[in-house]
C-alpha cells in the first residue's frame, strides 16, 4: 500500500472502485453479480439472497438459552476449511469476513483487504454469500442473515422418535474472494479469488437444535 495514503483516502478510492465495478454487469470471479449500497454492502451477489430461511416449529425457535456455535476459520489461498456440528434436523449459518491480523509468510507485508465473499457448503448444498464489508476502513462488519441448509442435514434423525437423536453435520467455507487488489492496486476490481499464500479469516455462527436462533 503506498505508504502517502490515508484511511480517508483508502476509503474513497476502494468505495468508487467497488461501486462502479458492481454496478456493471458482473462482479468478476466466480460469478458474482450484485449492486453496492450506500452502507456498503453487495446485494444479490450470484443470484443469491443474503440469507434463506424456512419455516420451522415454533418451538425449535424457543430460546434454550445456549448461543449459536461461533467459531472462526482461517485459510491461506483459495482454500476450504470445514467445521463439524452435531443437530438433529435445524441447521442455520452465517458468515462474517474478518479483518486481515496476519503477515504474508516470510514477509512483513500484511495483505489487507475491505470486503470478502464465500461460499458456504453443507452436503451437496453450496450457498454464496454476498460481498461482506469486514470493517477494516472503520465501523462494523457485516454479518450475512441466517442462511437455511436444514434440508440438507442427512435424515437419520428425521424418522427417529427419540429427541435425543443427534448426527454430525460438516460445514465447509470455501473459494474466499476478497477486494485485495483493487484496494490496494485499483486493479481486479471488485475482487478476485484469494492469492496464494494470502491469509484470510472469517467467523461461521450456527444455529441447531440445541442452540438459539441467529
Amino acid at each position: 500500500m503506498h505508504p502517502t495514503w490515508t484511511k480517508k483516502n483508502q476509503l474513497s478510492i476502494a468505495s468508487a472502485l467497488l461501486a462502479i465495478a458492481l454496478l456493471g454487469s458482473g462482479c468478476g470471479a466466480e460469478g458474482y453479480k450484485g449492486k453496492k449500497k450506500s452502507g456498503g454492502s453487495c446485494t444479490d451477489c450470484g443470484g443469491v439472497a443474503t440469507g434463506e430461511s424456512s419455516d420451522e416449529d415454533s418451538a425449535s425457535e424457543k430460546s434454550k438459552g445456549v448461543p449459536p456455535v461461533n467459531e472462526q476459520v482461517r485459510g491461506t489461498g483459495y482454500s476450504q476449511k470445514s467445521i463439524t456440528v452435531s443437530t438433529r434436523r435445524t441447521l442455520k449459518v452465517s458468515f462474517t469476513p474478518g479483518v486481515q491480523d496476519t503477515n504474508l509468510s516470510g514477509t512483513g507485508y500484511t495483505i489487507n483487504y475491505a470486503y470478502m465473499g464465500v461460499f458456504i457448503k453443507v452436503g451437496s448444498e453450496t450457498k454464496p454469500t454476498p460481498l461482506l464489508y469486514n470493517g477494516y476502513l472503520g465501523g462494523n462488519a457485516e454479518t450475512t442473515t441466517a442462511m437455511d441448509y436444514s434440508s440438507s442435514v442427512p435424515n437419520g434423525c428425521t424418522t427417529s422418535s427419540a429427541d435425543t437423536c443427534r448426527q454430525s453435520v460438516t460445514i465447509t467455507v470455501k473459494q474466499p474472494n476478497t477486494d485485495f487488489r483493487c484496494l490496494n492496486y485499483g486493479t481486479n476490481c471488485s475482487h478476485a479469488h484469494v492469492e496464494d499464500g494470502h491469509p484470510w479469516n472469517g467467523t461461521i455462527r450456527v444455529q441447531t437444535d440445541d442452540t438459539d436462533a441467529l
